[in-house]
């Protein structure tokens, strides 16, 4: 996200001077966007090593390069008052969901998380009471900030982003002949307590009992612990045989899974934005999605809902799509046309807007 956001905002603005902090693991790609004053980072996991970046390396690579604004895409600010206006996106819904609070404290969670996560969402809320200027990629994640923090709604910006790593298709790819072989269902996610595999997997599990030839495709990295603890709870259910595991990928690698699906399920509890529906969306793919407020404002009219955690329900919804192609194939047009709402070239020219009012001093 950071290097299709970087991209953007330099094609727009030839004489916008960024000075970029990143992870070394993507400073080569951010020199081949142009001239850019890159410090590479490496910033250990844990939170002294963190607190110590936030509050002291950042402000003094921000004063080093005698910065307008700091630009944060990281969900914190550091604690200490700066001396310059600063631009923080928020995108991680979490923070201000009563929802995720309940899943952190559930007994898969490590003690680690749990203790620290109150400290974690309290930092945030600072943050975002501190930024001169606020932005967030929904309207749903605006809303519940302004509910649980002492932020102003007409404050936030909503900014959507783009198709994360994937071209959105032309029109006239769509109708697409459905491949010979199992119904293939797509979720493409990292594990995390919000992202309800389980919900998933026995809907899956209903599908296949009922004597449907299917398939579940995934892209978990099998060296995460989480992830390898997600796909053991697969076992258990009793589906591991019909899980097509992918590993994480990126750029053409996520595209060719998404081009493989027959129908993208997005069954996540809560989301700052969801990038995967809007990349499924852009292969023109018919998507099934929890009924949340985000989910619904990134999707609807184009998509298909169920209830968050009622796994037959999703199989109902599923086993309907597999067997009316015509169906399919007219949710794959309305994904997309919506996915065109949705551009990398939009989000730089109003996160510029953003950045511009923030250097000003002025709060949105």
């Amino acid at each position: 996200m950071l290097l299709k956001l970087m991209a953007g905002l330099l094609a727009e603005h030839r004489e916008l001077e960024l000075c970029v902090a990143a992870p070394e693991t993507i400073c080569d790609e951010l020199r081949a966007l142009g001239t850019l004053d890159l410090l590479p980072v490496a910033v250990g996991q844990g939170p002294l090593s963190v607190a110590k970046w936030y509050e002291f390396a950042l402000p003094a690579a921000a004063h080093h390069w005698s910065a307008d604004v700091l630009f944060s895409l990281t969900n914190y600010l550091p604690l200490r008052r700066l001396g310059i206006p600063t631009l923080l996106l928020e995108q991680h819904a979490g923070h201000f969901s009563p929802v995720f609070d309940r899943l952190m404290c559930a007994p898969g969670v490590g003690r680690g998380e749990r203790l620290t996560w109150p400290l974690r969402r309290r930092w945030v809320h600072r943050s975002v009471e501190a930024a001169t200027v606020l932005t967030v990629q929904t309207a749903a994640l605006a809303d519940a900030i302004a509910a649980s923090t002492r932020v102003a709604r007409e404050r936030i910006r909503v900014i959507p982003h783009g198709p994360g790593w994937v071209e959105q298709r032309a029109d006239d790819v769509l109708p697409r002949a459905r491949a010979p072989g199992p119904f293939r269902i797509g979720y493409v996610a990292k594990s995390g307590v919000q992202k309800n595999f389980i919900t998933l997997f026995h809907a899956v599990k209903i599908m296949a009992d009922r004597g449907l030839d299917v398939r579940l495709v995934l892209t978990l990295d099998p060296t995460e612990a989480s992830a390898v603890a997600t796909l053991k709870q697969a076992e258990r259910i009793g589906i591991a045989r019909l899980i097509e595991n992918h590993g994480e990928l990126s750029g053409g690698g996520i595209a060719a899974i998404y081009d493989s699906l027959d129908v993208f399920a997005f069954p996540s509890l809560c989301e700052s934005f969801g990038m995967p529906m809007v990349e499924a969306m852009a292969r023109g793919i018919c998507v099934v999605i929890a009924d949340t407020p985000e989910n619904r404002e990134i999707v609807l009219p184009a998509g298909k809902t169920f209830p968050p955690l009622d796994p037959e329900a999703l199989a109902h919804v599923l086993s309907g799509l597999c067997g009316d192609e015509a169906e399919r194939n007219k949710r794959a047009r309305a994904s997309l046309k919506r996915s065109r709402d949705f551009a990398w070239r939009d989000a730089a020219r109003k996160t510029f807007a953003a950045l511009t009012e923030a250097a000003d001093g002025r709060r949105v």
